[in-house]
Formats: C-alpha cells, structure tokens, sequence
C-alpha cells in the first residue's frame, strides 16, 4: 500500500509541476528578473509582418557555459522553426557571439537597434532547467502559451534541455565556427595526431585558481594535492588498462590541474593559455580567453571516446557530453565520490 500511495504522490507532483509550478516559476522570474527593462516609454522599432523570436543572453539573467546555453538556443530555435516564426540571436554577453561562431544556414545576427524593449512591442519570456522531467514539452506547451502573436518580439531566456538527438543538426543549421577557431582547431589536431580520445575535468573554485558566479568551496592546500593525484591517476588507469596508443586530450576549467598532470604524464595534451567562465564578470577583455571554450568543444566533439571524470566534490560538467553529442562518438563518465 505504501509504494502504491508513494507513486500516486509522484504522478501527482509531476502532474503538478507540467501544469502549474513551471508556468508559475516562468512568470515570476520573468516579472522579477527582466521586466525592469522593459516599459511603455521605450522606443519603438516600427512596422514588422511577424512576430520573431530573439534568444536573450546579455547578461540580464544567468545564462550558464557554453553547454548551458547552447541547450537554450538550440531548444529555441526548434520550436520557432516548427511554427514558422523567424529566428535571431541576441548573444551579447560577455562577447559578440559572431566573433566566435558565424550564421550557416541561417541569418540570426541581430542589432541593438533592431531590439525593442517597449512593453507593447516585446515580451520577455523565463523558461529554466529545475531539473525535472519533461523538460521540452513543458518548454514547449509554455511558449505556445506565451507567443500569441500580439507582440512584434518575444525575448527567450532559455538553458532548457531536450534536442540531444538532433544537436548536431541544429548546431550546424544556425553555426560555423569562425577562421581563427578552425585555425586552430587544425593546429591541435595535428599535434594529437587525429585519433585521440579526451578527459575532461570541471574543478570550479576547488583548486583556488578558477572563478564563476555564485560561492564555492576552495579546499585546503593538501586536499588540493589529493584531489589532483587521485584525477591524474584515473587518466593512467584508463590509459593503460584500455591500451591507449599517442598523445590524449585533457581539458578543464583548472589551470593548476593542466599544469601537474601535463608534467606528470609525458602522453596528455594540454592547450595553454587563460581560462575564464563566461557568466562570471572578470572584465576580461582578451578575444582569445573567451575562443577558449569553443576549441575545447570542438576538439572535445571530435575525440574518437570522451571521458568525463568527476571525483569528491568536483562538478558533474555536461559540457564533454554535449560535445559527444555533436561529435557523436562514445562517451563514458567516470565517478569517484
């Protein structure tokens, strides 16, 4: 009897959140957190022949990492297809995003004057990952709901999960990666060697040497050592139980982390320079730190197998997932706590 009462609670909670908790959630964030910027007085933008649907990531919201946001856009960009509506980018925040990924297939790019911020033109609308099920057809029944055709823009704060399986379909629909990304990526690659396999390693702020928005834990100087010990040694389990052959890629938000590994193991492959998470205001202005990411992505994307590896207390990344995703080849997570 109990497990049955258990499971009626259940399908009533889930029932509960598809219908009311998200929509609740959605529009109280949204008048919390965005509709500061948004008044009757703002100018307007003129006479349009159908609504468009504008992904928002200009700091006003916490947007997340690349994956984060990738997840949003892409989600987004889906639905707007499906119904027809036409589709933009306004990724502002802490860059341009056309100074890294260029449109494919579609024009998204966007101006700031193109942007309207008059209540009877736009509507921002707030819909998050809280980590419950059904995510993109609560996403779904949501934007049918709030995307009524009255507005000229409706303005989509979104890191909604849900198109994995068509990812790398999306992705190369809206997005090419920019010359000096592919330079790059060419680079790398012919250093590894073409057929390599990659570990990937999100630390936060445990090692002391990373920042991101919100507080994190900083362990003591020999929980450092301990923590990093225990990664390197997974990578030269894998390593040899598997009969790796050539160099492996190894990336991380640590800069400490890539430093000891790569002087402790003559095999790893390790990209230089600084590292910086894109939600954090550092003030970081060097077009090179924030290219970072996407090189890890796209070399990430195409390893022949990933490993996530995540011990203690380090953070379970999607990021090495998700370029699995693109890349589609094996992925594996390898978890220690």
């Amino acid at each position: 009897m109990g497990r049955i009462i258990n499971k009626i609670v259940h399908i009533y909670q889930l029932y509960k959140w598809y219908f009311y908790v998200a929509e609740e959630l959605s529009i109280e964030n949204t008048k919390k957190r965005l509709m500061q910027y948004y008044s009757a007085d703002a100018p307007s933008i003129g006479t349009i022949t159908k609504p468009c649907i504008v992904v928002m990531i200009d700091g006003r919201y916490t947007h997340g990492g690349l994956t984060d946001r990738m997840r949003g856009i892409l989600a987004t960009y889906k639905w707007a297809k499906n119904r027809g509506y036409e589709f933009k980018i306004n990724w502002v925040f802490p860059y341009r995003l056309e100074q890294y990924l260029k449109p494919n297939k579609i024009s998204w790019q966007i101006m700031p004057c193109e942007l309207s911020y008059n209540t009877s033109e736009a509507l921002p609308i707030c819909i998050y990952d809280y980590g419950q099920p059904f995510q993109y057809r609560i996403f779904n029944r949501l934007m049918d709901k709030f995307v009524d055709d009255t507005k000229k823009q409706y303005h989509v704060y979104s890191n909604i999960n849900g198109v994995e399986h068509e990812f790398r379909k999306l992705f190369d629909e809206l997005f090419t990666p920019s010359e000096d990304i592919q330079k790059e990526i060419k680079k790398h690659i012919d250093n590894l060697g073409g057929n390599y396999v990659s570990f990937t390693f999100r630390f936060q702020e445990l090692l002391g040497d990373f920042k991101e928005q919100g507080k994190w834990v900083t362990l003591e100087d020999n929980e450092k050592e301990t923590l990093i010990k225990k990664c390197i040694e997974i990578v030269d389990e894998v390593y040899v139980t598997n009969k790796l052959k050539g160099r492996i890629l190894i990336t991380s938000d640590s800069s400490l982390f890539l430093k000891e590994i790569a002087e402790e193991l003559d095999y790893v492959y390790v990209l230089s320079g600084k590292i910086s998470h894109m939600d954090f205001q550092s003030g970081e202005t060097d077009y090179r730190v924030h290219m970072r990411s996407f090189i890890d992505f796209f070399l990430l994307a195409k390893a022949k197998t990933s490993y996530l590896v995540c011990c203690d207390k380090m953070y379970k990344s999607n990021f090495a997932k998700y370029a699995a995703f693109y890349g589609k080849h094996k992925y594996f997570e390898i978890i220690r706590r």
